[in-house]
């Protein structure tokens, strides 16, 4: 019986720092940076850069540093402000929200991500 409840607590802490590294730490860095409260030296030196941008004004996405993660959380925010779902940073939960859906999404499989954005 310990040893299930070891292996539970094993998994959920590798689960927690998972989603905390890849998903919730990143999604709170991109809100700091596009609210400019963090300049984009300091998130170098968190470990994490700017790879790409949307820009909703001339639809157009920019990419620092190309691979396919970034391309599809890019597509992700396209999509986000084509159904009016784009947030500025009066509105830092919505955005962060936002930011978290994005991040998640580059870690869905093909067929599913396709069924969203296509």
């Amino acid at each position: 019986m310990k040893i299930r409840y070891i292996l539970l607590i094993i998994i959920l802490s590798y689960l927690f720092f998972a989603l905390f590294y890849h998903i919730f730490y990143p999604a709170y860095l991109s809100v700091k940076s596009d609210c400019s409260l963090i300049t984009e030296e300091e998130l170098n030196q968190s470990g994490y850069f700017l790879s790409g941008q949307y820009n909703p004004c001339n639809d157009t996405i920019t990419i620092f540093y190309n691979t396919t993660s970034v391309n599809l959380h890019e597509q992700c925010h396209q999509h986000q402000y084509s159904v009016g779902r784009m947030y500025s940073c009066s509105n830092k939960v919505f955005l962060y929200m936002n930011e978290m859906f994005c991040y998640s999404s580059e870690y869905l499989p093909n067929k599913i991500y396709n069924l969203i954005y296509n």
